[in-house]
């Protein structure tokens, strides 16, 4: 499964009903606990996700870890599977504007249906 499709997954678990920490610790264990942090490869999304690892920690112990938290906690661990999500997408965007490259008058030549006879 991709990172882009992870994170979809994990942010949908987030955003249904119920305690916000019982959706952290769900989206976490189900879809993000077997990433490798240094298979990321961006430096914004290993930072965020090394904080989600080291406050919720292995599969196993993040129920217990999540407990621990504030509610004002998990909503700030939420928001940065959020926003890793918005890293992947604006990583996939190809388009944008292209680059003007200028060109000498003597490389610019008018097609010949274009010049005056």
């Amino acid at each position: 499964m991709s990172l882009k499709l992870k994170l979809t997954s994990a942010t949908a678990a987030l955003i249904k009903e119920g305690p916000i920490k019982a959706r952290l610790a769900k989206a976490y264990q189900d879809h993000l606990v077997d990433i490798d942090s240094k298979s990321l490869g961006n430096i914004d999304l290993e930072a965020r996700f090394k904080t989600i690892t080291h406050r919720l920690g292995s599969s196993h112990d993040a129920m217990i870890n999540v407990r621990k938290l504030t509610v004002r906690e998990s909503e700030e661990l939420a928001y940065l599977i959020y926003e890793m999500l918005q890293i992947t997408q604006a990583q996939e965007v190809s388009f944008g504007p292209m680059s003007v490259v200028s060109m000498s008058d003597d490389e610019m030549k008018l097609p010949v249906f274009l010049k005056k006879k």
